[in-house]
């Protein structure tokens, strides 16, 4: 049972002005109110955590208050940097004077043109041990270590890169209904809400000691990797007390979606599907193949540029599993085909 100890200067998290704040500008549902004041808080402690998600705010055009979000975050982040637009070179030198909240607006017209090393350089902030990026730097062109932790959050228009979804805590934005007024964010907005960052900073200084010390139990949603994105948020919540561990597990399994399946786990799903169905322990690849087209369902019968999935295709496919397929007996003649048995290990540790 966690025992959280009373600070020797009381401190109040600013959290109600917080979500008050956030709901005069923005049109947003509680829980993601919730998910995005939580993850505010915890960004503040970024160094004490392994893992660390971006916070991803997609809308599905334009005109859905995205900039304007980002604008209010940035009001409370610490150390806030709002940018449009920012190249590989630029983003992995920025902790070298300070490590700033970095804050991407129009995040879409910069990744979606399909810049690997920058989607890269975003992906290696996730986690703190492997967020160092290597690059040859100054008139020796020594090799130095750049690091790119530090907390992000991306605002586009449709979904980012399925990596950094996947690294991150996800809210739709939509646009506000004639019902729904919000006010514009004052041109000095960053300025005005010093006295809330300071705030935030104090608590989190007062609370460090149960913040290290508090366990996090989250229930099971079928997402590990989503796990690891709200434990942070858990933690905060946890030591904040009151209803907030409750808002907390209601926004994380709101917001959060099971994990959706890889073509390779996909495949393997299938599979055991046919045999659990067949109740045989072998098949023929060309009836496995013949099985996995017929299902209209599944995405076997338009896999090969809108054409069914071949035999050598499925076992490309398998190969990382190191399930190949071999010359079995069926009946009077040998067919070339798959046990069971050559699926087992991988059934129990993809399927489970």
């Amino acid at each position: 049972m966690n025992q959280i100890s009373k600070p020797a200067i009381q401190t109040r998290l600013p959290i109600d002005d917080m979500v008050k704040l956030i709901k005069q500008h923005c049109v947003l549902s509680d829980v993601e109110v919730d998910a995005i004041v939580l993850w505010i808080v915890a960004s503040y402690r970024i160094n004490a955590y392994r893992v660390f998600s971006k916070l991803a705010l997609i809308s599905p055009e334009k005109r859905c208050g995205k900039s304007t979000t980002m604008e209010v975050i940035n009001s409370l982040a610490n150390e806030g940097l709002l940018v449009s637009n920012i190249s590989k070179a630029a983003l992995f030198r920025l902790t070298e004077e300070f490590q700033p909240t970095l804050l991407i607006d129009e995040a879409d017209t910069t990744l979606k043109q399909g810049d690997a090393e920058l989607t890269g350089l975003i992906n290696s902030s996730h986690t703190k041990a492997g967020a160092k990026v290597i690059r040859c730097a100054g008139d020796t062109h020594a090799a130095k270590t750049f690091s790119t932790w530090m907390p992000m959050v991306l605002a586009s228009i449709g979904d980012l890169p399925p990596t950094i979804m996947d690294r991150s805590i996800v809210v739709n934005l939509r646009r506000k209904k004639a019902s729904e007024p919000t006010t514009e964010p004052d041109v000095d907005i960053v300025d005005q809400q010093t006295h809330l960052r300071d705030r935030i900073r104090a608590w989190c200084q007062a609370q460090e000691a149960n913040l290290k010390a508090f366990t996090v139990s989250l229930p099971d949603v079928g997402n590990h990797r989503a796990s690891d994105n709200w434990k942070p948020l858990f933690g905060v919540a946890g030591v904040m007390g009151g209803n907030w561990p409750s808002r907390c597990e209601r926004a994380f399994t709101t917001l959060t979606e099971p994990a959706e399946p890889e073509e390779s786990t996909l495949l393997l799903m299938h599979i055991k599907e046919l045999f659990d169905v067949r109740l045989e322990t072998r098949i023929a690849s060309s009836d496995l193949v013949e099985c996995l087209r017929a299902d209209e369902t599944a995405p076997w019968g338009t896999h090969n540029s809108g054409r069914p999935i071949t035999q050598n295709q499925v076992a490309l496919i398998l190969r990382p599993f190191r399930i190949k397929p071999k010359m079995i007996r069926f009946g009077s003649s040998p067919k070339r085909g798959y046990d069971s048995v050559y699926f087992q290990d991988a059934f129990d540790r993809y399927l489970s």
